[in-house]
């Protein structure tokens, strides 16, 4: 990186300077907010740390902001940050292209550390159009053209500033010193004299006014009679570089060389970058053939320009890497955009926009680490901003880091509420860790925000629904998705599946048939009617023609030859099972959850067959990829534990029940297979209260309920506790089918 001056070189300080009486004028004036209003405050005190950071987190809230992004440029400025000015500027133009505030001081910035007069040159101008009547503008444009020689343009622009402000000395004084450079002498002293009177009656006389007619008597070669009116420009403003150099210019015209080293080395203290100033020592010393000051100062005058360069070379390259990444991430081309931010994050490590940008390229292509790397540095930039805050919460959610994933969203949504992006991701956080009821609270605002929401959106609410036990909101929920996005395949599946889950009702069967008339084809509502059929009479001869119509129908869907399968062998077809399921396994197409639905039916197929080691290998690949899904499904693995209780293997069949227990500590089978392990080791009381929670979570499910109560009431009974059996056994009597 290349090393910038501890300090804003001198032409920065005027382009600048030119701004800040004006600007601090409107600026006070306003106090819409309180980070705005200390903004200024801390301005106008130049503490422009404090400034910064006031006006940066306002700015994270008002992004488009003239009036923030203005001042908070200047405070950059002022920290030596020119090129974050200059770049923050350029944004905010390209949303408001005629604010004539940000287009002054981006032309003065254009000037003095882009190095592109013609630019600032043309910006100017452009603002004189947009606001005839600026006083800035017109005094801007003035001192421009003066100081690149175009005297007729400097006096028009210097006229109309005079026009606006007609009693202001430092601006007749500058129409003053035009005529001057067009060598209208007697129209330049005329007015120099006017300018230098209303100076002197003015309570606080500026020292510019001197300094303007000094420079004048210097140019005409009244070098004598300009010492005068330097030196009191500078009893005015002891700090001027420019006054300073002014009076070692002329003591060195007058062959006074010590009066004017002195002076030259004063105006290098105030304002160490300036060339001209060293020129003149190094004139001096070679005079006087001081070699050993002369390749001092030769030195020091090559090392200047160096600097120089180094510093327009940076805004070139800095400028050209955003022309290039900008648009590329614009298009989504984020592996071609990375390299340009890395570049420009190279150029200029305070750019933290840049980091933003990065971490979005990153993020997009699967570079996890450095994506949540430069999403943190930013951040340390920018520790208010709400995007930021979701941008690495979502990522951190990509990467399975849910806890860290729900602060950051969290915090970004409290930041800005309106972000329905950290909304959803922080929707997906509650899901996972089981809180339906604050995911269905997001999910809801975003829906009311946005009713045409991503299907997965309202997967998510319906899934949300159906936790809370609220069947009819989730098949609500699910409905209202499909009226949004008729051909979503997720929430098809998912209404489906509800319709399935609500089939013993009239009303549910009654919906499940007109979506399949409407969507004759649907492989969702196809595989409903087959799950319906498999679950109330798997050997009707309709459930044998509807199953082998959806395998005829869908023949490249596992799950549809998983669910034949399954009916051939609830009808003792184990062959035809056992071809089946194979056959699912060789298809492309088959997910994750359905191999290992398909493995665990392989296993009850092959027990069955009484082929005990391949049912095993068969209960162990289901488990085996159960493990890895998100979701795990506790009945498929429970199977394998019923296996090996058939196979008197107790403690194997403990430790898979308690693994299914780690994933849902509810499951009632597996609570249940808990208890009845510890009873035989003869832990009765340890085991009486696994029952009794394996009773609570068989709540609505009347075999298990059956199940958890008769073994209470075994337990009891022979621990001795028969007022405690037979209140169990007379819940079982009392939920008896009585047999015909």
């Amino acid at each position: 990186m290349i090393q910038r001056s501890t300090q804003i070189n001198r032409r920065l300080r005027v382009a600048v300077g030119l701004f800040l009486f004006f600007f601090d004028c409107e600026a006070g004036a306003q106090n819409r907010d309180g980070d705005l209003s200390l903004g200024q405050k801390y301005a106008r005190l130049e503490q422009w740390r404090e400034a910064e950071e006031h006006l940066r987190i306002y700015r994270q809230a008002n992004p488009d902001s003239i009036e923030a992004t203005v001042l908070h440029a200047r405070a950059l400025v002022r920290l030596n940050q020119p090129f974050d000015a200059v770049l923050e500027l350029e944004a905010l133009l390209r949303t408001a292209p005629d604010a004539v505030p940000a287009l002054k001081l981006y032309a003065g910035l254009l000037d003095a550390v882009v190095n592109d007069e013609a630019k600032a040159e043309e910006i100017l101008a452009r603002c004189s159009r947009l606001a005839p009547d600026d006083l800035e503008v017109w005094t801007a444009l003035g001192h421009h053209y003066l100081a690149r020689g175009k005297s007729a343009d400097a006096i028009r622009s210097f006229e109309q500033a005079v026009r606006l402000a007609p009693g202001e000395a430092s601006l007749i004084a500058g129409l003053s010193a035009s005529y001057g450079q067009s060598n209208l002498t007697e129209q330049a002293e005329k007015l120099f004299a006017r300018a230098l009177k209303i100076n002197e009656q003015n309570p606080k006389p500026d020292a510019r006014v001197y300094l303007r007619y000094a420079d004048y008597l210097s140019k005409a070669g009244r070098f004598a009679e300009s010492l005068p009116v330097f030196t009191k420009a500078l009893a005015l403003d002891a700090r001027s570089s420019d006054a300073y150099y002014g009076r070692a210019n002329a003591h060195e015209k007058l062959k006074d060389f010590k009066r004017a080293g002195a002076d030259a080395l004063a105006a290098i203290r105030e304002s160490p970058q300036r060339k001209d100033a060293y020129q003149l020592v190094l004139r001096i010393h070679r005079a006087a053939n001081d070699q050993e000051k002369v390749a001092q100062y030769a030195a020091a005058i090559e090392k200047l320009a160096a600097e120089e360069n180094a510093q327009h070379a940076l805004a070139r390259d800095l400028r050209a890497a955003l022309r290039q990444a900008e648009p590329l991430l614009r298009e989504a081309k984020f592996v071609e955009a990375a390299p340009h931010y890395e570049e420009i994050i190279r150029l200029l490590p305070t750019f933290y926009e840049a980091y933003f940008a990065l971490g979005i390229c990153y993020s997009q292509t699967g570079r996890s680490d450095q994506a949540e790397a430069s999403f943190k540095k930013y951040l340390s930039f920018q520790p208010l901003s709400a995007d930021g805050h979701a941008s690495l919460g979502l990522l951190l959610l990509q990467r399975g880091r849910n806890q860290e994933a729900r602060d950051e969203l969290e915090r970004a949504v409290k930041l800005d509420q309106s972000l329905e992006e950290a909304r959803k991701g922080l929707a997906r956080v509650y899901t996972l860790s089981g809180d339906y009821a604050a995911a269905r609270s997001e999910l809801n605002q975003v829906l009311s925000a946005d009713p045409h929401a991503e299907p997965e959106v309202y997967v998510m609410l319906a899934t949300a629904e159906f936790n809370l036990k609220d069947k009819a909101r989730a098949l609500e929920a699910s409905e209202r998705g499909l009226k949004s996005h008729p051909d979503a395949a997720a929430l098809e599946d998912f209404h489906a599946s509800l319709l399935v889950d609500c089939g013993t009702t009239l009303e549910c069967r009654q919906k499940l048939a007109e979506s399949l008339r409407r969507k004759p084809n649907s492989p969702a509502y196809l595989k409903a009617i087959a799950k319906l059929l498999l679950r109330e009479d798997p050997r009707n001869a309709q459930a044998e023609e509807m199953l082998a119509r959806i395998v005829r129908a869908l023949p490249r869907d596992a799950e549809a030859r998983y669910l034949f399968a399954q009916w051939a062998h609830l009808n003792n077809k184990f062959q035809l099972s056992l071809e089946e399921l194979n056959g699912a396994l060789a298809l492309r197409s088959v997910d994750d959850h359905i191999r290992m639905q398909i493995h665990a039916l392989t296993g009850m197929v092959q027990e069955s067959l009484n082929d005990a080691r391949g049912a095993e290998q068969a209960y162990q690949n289901s488990l085996e990829i159960n493990r890895k899904l998100s979701s795990p499904s506790q009945p498929a693995a429970f199977r394998y534990v019923e296996f090996l209780v058939k196979q008197r293997r107790g403690t194997d069949a403990q430790k898979v029940a308690e693994e299914i227990l780690k994933w849902d500590s509810s499951f009632a089978p597996a609570r249940l297979e808990r208890a009845k392990f510890l009873a035989k080791q003869g832990k009765t009381a340890e085991a009486i209260a696994e029952g009794k929670l394996a009773l609570q979570s068989s709540e609505g499910d009347q075999d298990q309920s059956r199940a958890a109560h008769a073994f209470l009431a075994k337990t009891y009974f022979a621990a001795g506790q028969v007022k405690e059996a037979q209140t169990h056994q007379s819940w079982i009597e009392a939920h008896s089918t009585p047999q015909p």
